[in-house]
């Protein structure tokens, strides 16, 4: 399944956040709401990894989602799913925020400077920033992304190669399996 043609194209999805007002419990809260997203996606998700056979590293995919767990580094990571088998860029999330973003200050995150209007960017970190190629982990990333917006309005926002009925569709199936609702994105 591809999300827009059958040719390879070069879609992103972006996550800007300003970690400036979210609170360390706020944000694993929502990290843990996001891994049940991605655990609920119809197609199981998938990330790259290494393994060591008869001596060499080899790279192999994997379900296992999380990555360093119990540690102050752990995130989780998705490039892909093993149902279509498509693969593109990784997309990671931390599970602690300070360990990982430092604090802007208290501007909301659609803010740009004058000089920057043209770009995509707002005020705070791009944490996502990668390609999907259209593939169908393009939905689930979209879903993380629209969660993380909905749960810091003015300090996160999704945008990037996203059209409204993607935007409607997995806002809906983000309300089906959260428990609290979210909102469709803004951009």
């Amino acid at each position: 399944m591809k999300l827009n043609g059958d040719n390879d194209m070069g879609l992103f999805i972006h996550l800007f956040v300003n970690s400036h007002n979210i609170s360390t419990e706020q944000w694993q809260s929502v990290y843990d709401e996001s891994l049940v997203l991605l655990q609920h996606f119809p197609a199981k998700l998938s990330r790259f990894d290494t393994e060591i056979i008869n001596g060499q590293e080899r790279y192999h995919y994997t379900t296992e989602l999380i990555m360093c767990e119990g540690t102050p580094n752990e995130k989780w990571q998705v490039s892909g799913d093993m149902v279509s088998d498509k693969h593109a860029e990784s997309f990671s999330l931390a599970r602690h925020l300070d360990a990982c973003y430092a604090k802007e200050d208290a501007r909301d995150v659609l803010w740009v400077r004058d000089d920057a209007l043209h770009y995509i960017g707002g005020y705070g970190y791009d944490l996502f920033d990668h390609k999907t190629q259209g593939y169908p982990y393009h939905c689930a990333i979209l879903a993380v992304g629209i969660l993380v917006e909905s749960r810091f309005s003015g300090n996160a926002y999704v945008t990037g190669d996203i059209n409204t009925e993607q935007a409607e569709m997995m806002t809906a199936w983000c309300n089906a399996i959260l428990k609290k609702m979210v909102k469709k994105p803004v951009c």
